[in-house]
């Protein structure tokens, strides 16, 4: 039996938050938007308990407050996925889109069996969930009846367009008390295309929390900052700092994140840097718990990503006072980064990166003007005002319910 929290109604909310995603030692964005809204609203006096699965261990990779509850329900979904799919071949009776569509809701049976009794377990008022699979698996294989609020971390239609979105999607966000949180209004549109089921489309920001030093722009440094992968594009800025590394010889490129995700990648950037002597000048640093130190050390912060969903990164290098260069085709990034006002956006070429890099190198004044603005955006996604919609917003769902 699946029950509410006992402060319903009293002010202080019993919140779960549920994720699969790695929360030892990791560095990633997803994480840190988390433990940040886990922080501020144990701050604000609710009761918050992490419920997530993590072979790894139990050491977030950035401070968790000591409030805040965390229960790690490992897992092995194999053994119940594998005797499902046997079940299906021996069959013989079914299609490719069926074999797939047994198998997502196999995979929900899956989660519900390890999730399932931790959750029965907790007082909740209210769940926030952190992949749309767990507001399925609620729903579907929990039968909760508390409000649900999914995070859409990353872009609407990357989550749809994945294998399993076609049949879970239309699982969550079509009961009254259901809210899908988006991180800008550009993906309004985008989830109720992908889903017009769904009564509420809440947009809430990520916050950028944390004291920034500005930095002086004075350090010949250009940094970004990512995991090392397909989707964050480093290849073109690596390309890009090569058409001007002997115009500005003092100037080096470093790119903060994780490695060894995506090995493909890697090779690539790995084997231009040595055919083209560049290891002396282009660094892949690793991932970094104190990145807003590298920030400050830098002078231009560019920001290839072909899509994301609300780069902290992005934001949180404003924050610090940096210029900032981004890929004019990728959705919201082209919206924060405004055209010769807080930074600049160029197209997909690598020479159009060259060109405007080779701009803010050479130019003092025009990254001081840049990283001036920049720093006033930023204040748009001020922790305060972040935390008081999510309060506001889950108190009007829980007093609702």
């Amino acid at each position: 039996m699946f029950h509410l929290g006992a402060n319903m109604r009293s002010g202080a909310l019993n919140i779960t938050m549920l994720t699969t995603i790695r929360l030892h030692q990791s560095k990633g964005g997803t994480e840190k938007v988390m433990i940040d809204t886990a922080n501020a609203l144990v701050e604000r006096g609710h009761k918050v308990t992490i419920v997530y699965r993590d072979e790894l261990g139990d050491e977030p990779g950035f401070y968790l407050s000591g409030s805040v509850k965390k229960i790690n329900c490992i897992y092995n979904k194999t053994p119940l996925q594998l005797s499902g799919l046997l079940r299906s071949i021996r069959s013989f009776s079914f299609s490719r889109e069926e074999f797939r569509r047994k198998n997502s809701l196999l995979k929900l049976k899956a989660l519900a069996s390890r999730f399932g009794p931790v959750l029965e377990a907790l007082p909740t008022d209210v769940y926030i969930t952190y992949e749309p699979k767990l507001s399925a698996m609620l729903v579907k294989e929990l039968n909760v009846k508390v409000p649900i609020v999914t995070t859409f971390h990353f872009v609407p239609s990357y989550i749809a367009n994945r294998v399993d979105s076609k049949w879970i999607l239309p699982l969550i966000g079509g009961r009254s008390n259901d809210v899908i949180q988006v991180l800008a209004e550009e993906y309004v549109d985008e989830v109720r295309r992908y889903m017009p089921h769904a009564t509420k489309i809440r947009v809430i920001p990520n916050a950028v929390t944390g004291i920034y030093k500005m930095s002086e722009l004075k350090n010949p440094v250009i940094i970004n900052v990512g995991r090392v992968a397909r989707q964050k594009n480093q290849l073109l800025l690596v390309k890009a700092f090569n058409e001007v590394k002997d115009k500005f010889p003092s100037w080096s490129l470093e790119i903060w994140g994780e490695t060894n995700l995506d090995p493909k990648i890697q090779i690539d950037i790995e084997h231009f840097i040595t055919e083209n002597n560049l290891a002396d000048r282009v660094f892949l640093m690793g991932a970094s718990g104190c990145i807003n130190e590298k920030l400050t050390n830098a002078s231009i912060f560019a920001f290839p990503s072909i899509f994301e969903g609300l780069p902290l990164a992005l934001l949180e290098a404003m924050s610090s006072g940096l210029p900032c260069v981004g890929l004019d085709s990728c959705t919201v990034v082209n919206s924060i980064i405004r055209e010769n006002s807080n930074g600049f956006l160029c197209t997909s070429d690598f020479r159009d990166w060259a060109n405007v890099l080779e701009k803010l190198m050479g130019d003092y004044s025009l990254r001081k003007r840049l990283g001036s603005q920049a720093v006033k955006d930023a204040e748009y996604f001020r922790p305060d005002k972040i935390w008081n919609m999510w309060e506001s917003m889950l108190e009007e769902l829980v007093n609702r319910n």
